[in-house]
């Protein structure tokens, strides 16, 4: 098949083949997710949010959740939920929202830590740290919500 196209400016017309192939079956796409898990997540979420209410300190609420298998990183199941301030909705599930938006990693970063430095023997049970702001140049100071004081 040929295809002419005609630049936008109009003075040249140019002609292309086209390699056309009718499509065909080839390897099958097999899904990791779980749907009894991912419907009991949903579940899970829209009934602790509800059960939270809407008179939280926090004017947008949401919440996410991606059940990965820590074995192959499949992803099981992955659900969200956001509640804008102010917005009447049908609807506040928002699953697309675990990949489209960003978050700050908070204090969950700290355990991950402390358990790579268990692995690396770098730090054992009992060990102590000392939980101090960090003070990166153009950027506010990244602290503990409470400070614990460990040194």
């Amino acid at each position: 098949m040929v295809e002419s196209i005609t630049l936008k400016q109009g003075t040249q017309t140019v002609d292309r083949e086209v390699n056309e192939r009718i499509g065909q079956r080839g390897n099958d796409l097999i899904l990791t997710l779980d749907m009894e898990l991912q419907q009991r997540l949903e579940k899970i979420i829209d009934e602790e949010m509800r059960a939270a209410g809407r008179h939280s300190f926090i004017l947008d609420r949401s919440a996410y959740a991606v059940l990965m298998d820590p074995r192959t990183g499949d992803v099981l199941a992955m659900a969200g939920y956001n509640d804008p301030a102010h917005r009447e909705r049908e609807s506040f599930a928002d699953h697309i929202g675990n990949v489209t938006k960003s978050f700050e990693m908070g204090s969950s970063v700290k355990a991950a830590s402390v358990l790579t430095g268990f692995q690396a023997g770098v730090a054992a049970p009992g060990t102590r740290f000392n939980d101090r702001p960090l003070y990166l140049p153009g950027t506010p100071v990244k602290r503990s919500w409470n400070t614990r004081g460990f040194g």
